[in-house]
């Protein structure tokens, strides 16, 4: 058995936050990434220090590497063409980029895990972008979860 006392320094990280509710996240101008709207329910998300708030935006509380997951559906914008990206502090990561085109309008779905290097009072973020045109997208489903793993 491995003792791990309660403190920030030496416990488990992770986060699990899902929603079923339809957002809309507008688009204003193409290909400018901007928030992706979830659900302020996100704020009941099972979680073990790592704090969220009611636009979905997680703290880090201590340095690690880091396991970063996203399953989404979306519906709308038919034939535009979306990227939806990891936003750690103020700057848009590559990392676990995903890049999809919306055919018809049904429902699409995606994801996306990748693992980065973060420290404590980092903030984690989605940012999403429309490289087509400005048209809205209506999240579906959504389901993300976040973990230390060193």
């Amino acid at each position: 058995m491995v003792f791990r006392p309660n403190i920030y320094g030496d416990t488990l990280q992770w986060i699990f936050a899902d929603t079923h509710t339809q957002q809309t996240t507008t688009i204003e101008i193409a290909s400018t990434p901007t928030q992706l709207i979830r659900s302020t329910g996100l704020t009941t998300g099972e979680q073990k220090n790592m704090p969220i708030d009611a636009n979905g935006i997680v703290t880090c509380k201590v340095a690690g590497i880091f396991m970063l997951q996203y399953h989404c559906s979306f519906s709308g914008a038919e034939n535009s063409t979306f990227s939806m990206y990891w936003k750690i502090n103020n700057n848009i990561q590559e990392t676990g980029k995903t890049k999809w085109t919306m055919k018809s309008g049904d429902y699409w779905a995606i994801s996306s895990q990748t693992m980065i290097n973060l420290q404590e009072g980092d903030t984690i973020d989605l940012y999403i972008e429309n490289n087509t045109d400005t048209n809205d997208i209506e999240l579906e489903n959504f389901n993300q979860t976040i973990f230390k793993i060193s």
